[in-house]
């Protein structure tokens, strides 16, 4: 089960099933896919992490909350489903905020940066008292060059900002600790789905 943001990830939980895996092994070996069983499982151990981390989620104004779902993955392996619990591509335009003063307290982002990051593991802001200094950062530019290799890529250029003396706001970790709190309970849930499945398919194929 991955936990991600923008195709990070943040936080994998891995369980031993080997008593399932040997189950999907014997179906396979008489011709029957445990595919059904496998996408009820991780369908039932997504939601229960989604609705975990959405109830942890800052609600200042609600949008970051209502842009996580589950984002299925396509596989061409039977009896394989793997389910992240991220954010909604229809969401990112609302979850970038543009950055005023890019570089003012020794941010490297340029034009945007991305809400779920920084509440997940904190931002850059004015120290308290902090007094004013001189910064170099690099940045990706709109033109293009070719590197050494002959591929084109995106120019970058270093630039000196005036800036203030910054401090770290610590992150809410709120998908990490959302996935780790409901751990046993997902697994739970695994084992329990995905064995009743299971056991319906393997009944229908041993007494046809």
């Amino acid at each position: 089960m991955n936990v991600t943001y923008g195709g990070r990830n943040i936080n994998g939980i891995g369980f031993d099933l080997e008593g399932i895996e040997k189950m999907c092994k014997a179906l396979n070996a008489i011709g029957k896919s445990p595919q059904k069983a496998a996408n009820k499982a991780s369908s039932k151990a997504a939601t229960i992490v989604k609705r975990s981390i959405r109830a942890r989620a800052p609600k200042k104004s609600g949008t970051l909350k209502r842009a996580i779902v589950i984002r299925a993955e396509k596989s061409k392996l039977k009896g394989k489903k793997v389910r992240q619990v991220t954010y909604s591509k229809a969401s990112n335009a609302d979850l970038q905020k543009p950055i005023k003063r890019p570089g003012l307290y020794g941010g490297k982002h340029a034009h945007y940066g991305y809400v779920p990051a920084s509440q997940e593991y904190g931002f850059l802001t004015r120290a308290k008292g902090g007094g004013i200094e001189y910064r170099t950062f690099s940045r990706l530019t709109d033109d293009w060059e070719k590197g050494k290799s002959g591929r084109w890529k995106r120019k970058r250029v270093d630039e000196a900002v005036t800036g203030y003396q910054s401090r770290k706001v610590e992150g809410k970790y709120f998908m990490k600790k959302g996935a780790e709190a409901v751990e046993s309970q997902v697994q739970r849930a695994i084992v329990e789905t995905a064995g009743k499945e299971l056991e319906q398919l393997w009944q229908k194929a041993t007494h046809k």
